[in-house]
C-alpha cells in the first residue's frame, strides 16, 4: 500500500481511537477478516479473532458504561492513559512496511490525534453531565459510537476502491515486466491490428510506383 494511502488509515484510526479505541480495532479488524480488505503495514494483527474477541467484549463494556452519567467521565479519565497510547501505536504499526524514522514520525503524529479528540470527547462529556435529564448523555454516546465506526470503513473503502481503479488501468500494460512496463501480449496486439496493416499497404504502394516507373 502506498505511502498516502497508509497516511490516511493510520491518522484516522489514530483519532478515532481517541474517542472509542475498542470500536476502532474491532471495525478495522472486521474489515480486514470479512471484507479482505488489505490493512497497511503490520495492522493484519487486527484480524486475529484473539484481538476480535477482545475488542468487541470491551467495547460492550465501554458501550453501557458510557452511557451512565459520572461513570462515563470515570471511564474517560482511566482511558486517558489507553487511547493516547493506542492511537500512536496503531499508527506506528500501519507504518511497518517503511522505514523507522516515519514510524517514529507516525507514532508522534498518532499520539497527538488520539490526545486531541479524547480530550475533546472528556471536556464534552462534563459539560454534557451539567444537565440533570440523561437523554443528552444517551445522544452523545450514539453519536461518538458511529463516528467511531463510518471514519475507519469510509477510509478503508476509499482505499480499496483507489486501488481497485489502479490495478483496472493498468491491467492490460503490465502483463510482464521488460519493455518498458509494457505487456508482450499487448505489444503483440498492437503491431497485429494496427502496424501490420501499415507497412503491408506502405508495401503496396511501393510496389505500385516501382511498376509505374518500369521502363515498358
Amino acid at each position: 500500500m502506498n505511502f498516502i494511502s497508509t497516511l490516511a488509515i493510520s491518522m484516522g484510526a489514530s483519532w478515532v481511537a481517541g474517542i472509542n479505541l475498542y470500536a476502532t480495532v474491532a471495525t478495522l479488524g472486521l474489515l480486514g477478516r470479512f471484507a479482505h480488505l488489505k490493512l497497511p503495514g503490520e495492522l493484519d494483527v487486527l484480524t486475529s479473532w484473539p484481538v476480535i474477541g477482545v475488542a468487541l467484549f470491551l467495547f460492550v463494556i465501554e458501550f453501557v458504561a458510557d452511557k451512565i452519567q459520572v461513570v462515563d467521565s470515570a471511564w474517560d479519565v482511566v482511558h486517558t492513559f489507553i487511547r493516547i497510547p493506542a492511537g500512536a501505536v496503531l499508527a506506528a504499526t500501519a507504518f511497518g512496511d517503511f522505514d523507522k524514522s516515519l514510524q517514529v514520525i507516525a507514532f508522534l503524529l498518532g499520539g497527538g490525534l488520539a490526545l486531541s479528540s479524547h480530550g475533546t470527547k472528556a471536556a464534552t462529556r462534563l459539560l454534557i453531565n451539567t444537565s440533570p435529564e440523561p437523554v443528552s448523555n444517551v445522544v452523545a454516546s450514539v453519536a461518538e459510537d458511529a463516528l467511531a465506526v463510518v471514519p475507519p470503513v469510509g477510509d478503508v473503502g476509499r482505499v480499496a476502491g483507489n486501488e481497485m481503479t489502479r490495478r483496472s488501468s493498468h491491467m492490460d500494460l503490465t502483463c510482464r515486466p521488460g519493455l518498458g512496463g509494457l505487456g508482450k501480449s499487448y505489444l503483440t496486439r498492437l503491431f497485429k491490428l494496427y502496424l501490420t496493416p501499415f507497412f503491408q499497404s506502405m508495401a503496396a504502394r511501393a510496389s505500385r510506383r516501382v511498376e509505374n516507373h518500369s521502363p515498358s
